[in-house]
């Protein structure tokens, strides 16, 4: 088997269908170059640096996926990155679609606006959000695979849901639209839900990996991980947002009081729920597992070899 450039093997890792370990000075190089980016981009916005602060966003982001990417590479022989292939450009074509549509929900929703976004005005606003927004779905991944590279979380017990639960999920998402416009400070939380619940029944299904489905037979361990890498990417989102220019402000009826950051406490709630819609919408597409799987750092929608499984 020939080795691939910048890689070297394991010590009794040698045999078919494992990965060879990363040089370890690339590795290194790669995570050293991710927290200079991220630094900077945290460092200039902070600061006040022009023109560097208004995209301050793109910097931390950029530097956080390579530098997360570089310890999954370390740690698992493979990442998004470092043998992802297509899936990486999908991932990226998508993430801003996906995100689009809950910037349209908010024209009626209005719980964040964007303060100081005067360098987006104009004919360049929509070109410059949308090169924000593909950052978001790679961000998601590398937390995951992060996390999901350090520890296994245990299946919680099975639940009998019943066969007609899929279809009744994508009755009330639907459901959720009409209520979301007419009564928007009220069902706010349902944006979050409602797109989760859809993609997920519609997984459920197709016959393909869903929640639905590994809670049903016991081994929903891999969507606790999911919700847990959710909330700490909302955590960074939060902290990197505070005290930045451009940022966005949050306008959060009944519940928008203790804020963490710029983001009232029980706002956090929504990072779960939002990284798992993430991962319904790029099963939806794809047709792989996604995070909902067992299998090793990073699958991204193919089962890998057994001995580096995590």
């Amino acid at each position: 088997m020939r080795r691939r450039e910048g890689t070297r093997e394991r010590p009794g890792d040698a045999g078919p269908g494992r990965p060879e370990a990363p040089d370890r000075r690339l590795v290194l190089l790669q995570l050293v170059a991710g927290l200079l980016l991220c630094g900077f981009g945290w460092g200039v916005s902070l600061a006040g640096i022009e023109p560097f602060r208004g995209y301050w966003f793109d910097l931390v982001w950029s530097g956080f996926i390579l530098a997360a990417d570089a310890v999954v590479w370390g740690r698992a022989g493979h990442s998004l990155i470092h043998g992802g292939g297509w899936r990486l450009v999908a991932m990226f074509a998508l993430s801003a679609p996906f995100w689009w549509a809950f910037e349209v929900a908010n024209w009626r929703l209005e719980n964040w606006r964007y303060v100081g976004a005067e360098i987006f005005s104009g004919p360049a606003q929509t070109p410059l959000k949308t090169l924000s927004f593909l950052f978001v779905l790679p961000a998601l991944a590398e937390s995951r695979d992060l996390l999901r590279s350090f520890v296994r979380f245990p299946h919680p017990p099975a639940i009998p849901l019943p066969s007609w639960t899929a279809t009744a999920l994508v009755v009330l998402g639907l459901v959720c639209v009409p209520l979301l416009y007419l009564f928007p400070d009220q069902t706010f939380p349902l944006v979050w839900l409602a797109p989760l619940a859809v993609l997920d029944a519609v997984a459920e299904l197709r016959g393909r990996t869903s929640i639905i489905g590994l809670v049903r037979q016991g081994r929903a361990g891999p969507v606790l991980l999911l919700a847990v890498a959710g909330l700490g990417t909302g955590i960074l989102w939060e902290l990197w947002n505070w005290g930045a220019l451009p940022f966005w402000q949050y306008r959060i009826p009944y519940v928008g009081f203790l804020p963490v950051f710029e983001m009232p406490i029980l706002g956090y709630l929504g990072y779960p729920p939002f990284i798992l819609a993430a991962d319904a919408f790029w099963r939806l597409f794809t047709g792989g597992r996604g995070g909902l799987t067992e299998g090793p750092v990073t699958d991204l929608g193919q089962e890998g070899p057994v001995g580096h499984r995590v």
